[in-house]
């Protein structure tokens, strides 16, 4: 589970860093352009952090059922 989340977690932060690097501009009449590697890198994000909690949560389970 924890392969999955470090998967999850470089997906996540290379998304982003395309993301700001290459792609996200204001133009000049204030409007906003973002590409597909910004929601692509927040969901990433979010979901490994949760599969690092649910797996810290079973270690932790599993440590003091014992």
């Amino acid at each position: 589970m924890n392969k999955t989340g470090l998967l999850l977690l470089a997906v996540g932060v290379t998304s982003l860093v395309i993301q700001n690097t290459f792609y996200g501009y204001m133009d000049a009449d204030g409007v906003i352009h973002d590409s597909l590697f910004l929601p692509i890198g927040s969901f990433s994000l979010v979901l490994s952090l949760l599969v690092f909690s649910v797996s810290g949560a079973r270690c932790l389970l599993n440590k003091y059922k014992k």
